[in-house]
């Protein structure tokens, strides 16, 4: 059986943190340290050694992103303000439903303007820390 063969290859690279997290969570539940465990103790250990493995897809997901950002030669904000002056490599964090993740990406900024940040637009990131799958879960248990 060929693992990942779903994925196109120039892809692969953004996800192998999250194959290995995979790769070591099913060895460690098939282990002898396993052997005869409760079914309670083995879907514990998925569920807290599955989230790694959620939050590191959700970071190669971000990765490939990135990666994939074209380079413009200016962008204009929300103010109609044109920005020429652009950055790679500006990071932000993310708190997920599985955790942090960063996302990198090209900042564009003008004379006393503040940047703007397409790739944020292209993936639909809040403007705080929070992503909106984690305000979804959250927000309902702060209203009861």
């Amino acid at each position: 059986m060929e693992l990942y063969s779903k994925i196109e290859e120039d892809k692969t690279e953004h996800y192998c943190q999250a194959f290995e997290a995979l790769d070591e969570l099913v060895a460690k539940i098939s282990s002898a340290e396993f052997a005869g465990a409760s079914f309670g103790d083995v879907e514990a250990e998925i569920h807290k050694s599955g989230m790694e493995v959620l939050r590191k897809m959700a970071q190669g997901y971000l990765d490939q992103s990135s990666s994939e950002e074209v380079k413009l030669d200016f962008v204009v904000g929300e103010d109609g303000e044109t920005r020429t002056h652009r950055k790679a490599n500006c990071s932000r964090k993310i708190e997920s439903k599985f955790g942090e993740v960063t996302v990198e990406r090209i900042g564009y900024r003008g004379p006393e303007l503040d940047s703007v940040f397409p790739l944020d637009a292209q993936l639909n990131l809040p403007p705080n820390k929070y992503s909106h799958g984690l305000q979804d879960e959250v927000a309902p248990e702060s209203c009861g």
